[in-house]
């Protein structure tokens, strides 16, 4: 089984998964995955949890209007999980 996950950080907000697909998927363990926002800065790496292993894409979004130049520290990361 395969679940894509988009989960979101800002500096304001815990992590959280913004969109998952299919999404009729509960599952608790499936929540850790936000909490990998602030395990990495950016970039493409694996993660292997007790029951599954995840491939992930960390980025930034970035705003013409921010003094960084990215919208409110903002962070986002698209997930894919296998299932083992």
């Amino acid at each position: 089984m395969r679940i894509l996950v988009l989960s979101h950080r800002s500096l304001y907000f815990p992590p959280y998964i913004f969109l998952k697909a299919p999404e009729a998927i509960q599952r608790e363990d499936i929540k850790q995955v936000a909490l990998l926002t602030e395990l990495y800065d950016s970039g493409f790496f694996k993660h292997t949890f007790g029951t599954f292993t995840t491939a992930n894409l960390l980025f930034d979004i970035p705003s013409e209007y921010s003094r960084t130049g990215k919208f409110n520290n903002l962070g986002a990361i698209i997930t894919v999980i296998f299932f083992h």
